[in-house]
């Protein structure tokens, strides 16, 4: 005869994968007509904006283009231009899924840099880092004791276990809108000449339901004078979003930029702020602790017991932390430098080895030289900070730059964020039967025993009796029995 059990189902996402690899982009681009030669390539300005992600037939594709602005000096010598170069990248990677498959995307620019091919052309190089972790609608089963089919013999064991299931896979469109006043000090903007844009999410709570997420928008910009200096400005714009979730206890943002704009502004007072404009895609996975009991194991009293069993793979909460480090180093320069315009910083690809994570950092240095020309030299350092072990990423870097006179000192940092995510192995009991044709186990109606290291299911298994006759034959009241111990097994 077969014994009933109950099953139990929790509705959630399994994550299948997380693909990621580096895509290197390239795209030539030629001066207008209506501006100067290049004399030489100061630096470039830019940020990687997604236009499509879509996972279908097996393939997972990321697709976007690199907004960049390649800063030089005219053939003339005097002052800075800029040349506007859209670099398209496209991410393909294969995954062993079936179904519909959600995927959450992270795209961070890890490389941008320029090469004059000739006075009117050049060559603009960009590497993309792209992230994928892959969702798919699952179920997870377990099976516990059913009360009304579980039959006068049959004994059984259960256990609890704290899981964490992924519930939802959403997102959200938003768009950020803000002034940027440019600080004390600094000449009011003629042209704009290239901009940089990244997202960060700082914070995620929950209330009612509902996810708030907070966080920050950080742009760079290069521009014109009206007395044709070139400068530089950076600021800090923060956001904040309503999720709708529906619940959950725990909760992993990623967010994807798609678009920046900035344009100068006419106010009253004759000063010329920054108009910032970002559009973004906020991707949430939501998570809740579940506990869960199951069925370890079971006999009959009094009769052969056949027990299938299965394995269930099931997530523990995951431990996310963000660690800063520092790197600092003197670099040789051309030319003495009289005043820095700017220093910007892209970050390689994290690696984390013998409790140490690391990451390459590439500096871009904009400068005045002996004279009052413009000049930009690259320099490349590392990162490095203590990490106990897991995923690793890189959440963001910046720099600032400390001249001194034929050198410079570089202070650089960047944050890892080191994600542990943990799984369980449950070993459950999934079906329970007894053959009708075997007749019941006959044995002494009492056995005595001595007792060793054996627990009291085990015991009373091993017998096929009912633990709390043995109690009562022997007169215990404790379910822990005494080592060396006469025990009667009724």
């Amino acid at each position: 005869m077969d014994f009933s059990l109950k099953q139990n189902s929790l509705s959630c996402y399994q994550k299948l994968a997380v693909l990621s690899g580096a895509v290197d982009c390239t795209a030539e681009s030629v001066v207008p007509d209506t501006q100067e030669d290049i004399l030489r390539i100061l630096g470039t300005a830019g940020f990687a904006a997604v236009r499509t992600k879509n996972a279908a037939d097996g393939v997972v594709s990321v697709t976007g283009e690199v907004m960049a602005s390649v800063l030089y000096v005219p053939e003339s010598g005097e002052g800075a231009a800029a040349l506007s170069v859209n670099v398209p990248f496209s991410s393909e990677q294969r995954c062993c899924a079936e179904g519909e498959v959600f995927p959450v995307a992270s795209v961070r620019l890890m490389a941008l840099e320029a090469r004059l091919l000739n006075p009117r052309k050049v060559l603009v190089r960009a590497t993309v880092c792209v992230e994928t972790v892959l969702y798919a609608s699952s179920r997870l089963l377990w099976y516990s004791p059913d009360e009304g089919g579980a039959g006068a013999c049959l004994r059984v064991k259960t256990a609890v276990a704290s899981v964490s299931v992924v519930t939802a896979v959403t997102e959200k469109t938003f768009l950020v809108s803000d002034v940027l006043p440019l600080p004390a000090g600094k000449p009011a903007p003629a042209k704009i000449l290239g901009t940089a844009s990244v997202l960060r999410v700082t914070d995620a709570q929950s209330v009612g339901g509902k996810l708030i997420v907070k966080g920050t928008v950080r742009t760079v910009v290069h521009y014109l004078s009206a007395e044709g200096g070139l400068e530089c400005v950076s600021a800090e714009t923060a956001f904040s979003q309503l999720v709708e979730t529906g619940g959950g206890t725990d909760f992993t943002v990623t967010p994807l930029l798609t678009d920046a704009f900035v344009e100068r502004l006419s106010a009253v007072d004759g000063s010329s702020p920054l108009s910032l404009e970002v559009h973004g895609v906020l991707q949430v996975a939501v998570r809740e602790k579940r506990e869960i009991e199951y069925i370890t194991d079971a006999y009959c009293v009094g009769r052969p017991l056949t027990a299938e069993r299965a394995v269930l793979t099931a997530e523990t909460d995951p431990a996310c932390a963000v660690t800063r480090a520092a790197a600092r180093g003197q670099f040789e320069l051309q030319r003495p430098c009289t005043g820095v315009v700017s220093v910007n910083v892209l970050a390689g690809a994290a690696a984390a080895q013998d409790g140490t994570a690391s990451v390459p950092l590439t500096a871009e240095l904009l400068y005045l030289a002996d004279g009052g020309g413009l000049y930009g030299e690259r320099f490349s350092l590392t990162a490095a900070a203590d990490c106990d072990g897991g995923a690793v990423a890189v959440a963001g870097a910046e720099a600032v730059a400390v001249p001194a006179g034929m050198s410079v000192e570089l202070r650089a940092q960047a944050d890892f964020t080191v994600t542990t995510a943990g799984s369980v192995q449950l070993a459950v009991v999934s079906a329970l039967s007894s053959p009708d044709d075997v007749p019941p186990r006959t044995r002494p109606s009492v056995t005595v025993i001595r007792t060793g290291e054996t627990d009291l299911w085990t015991l009373a298994k091993a017998f096929g009796a009912d633990e709390d006759e043995i109690l009562r034959c022997n007169g215990l009241e404790e379910r822990e029995i005494p080592r060396g111990v006469i025990l009667l097994i009724p």
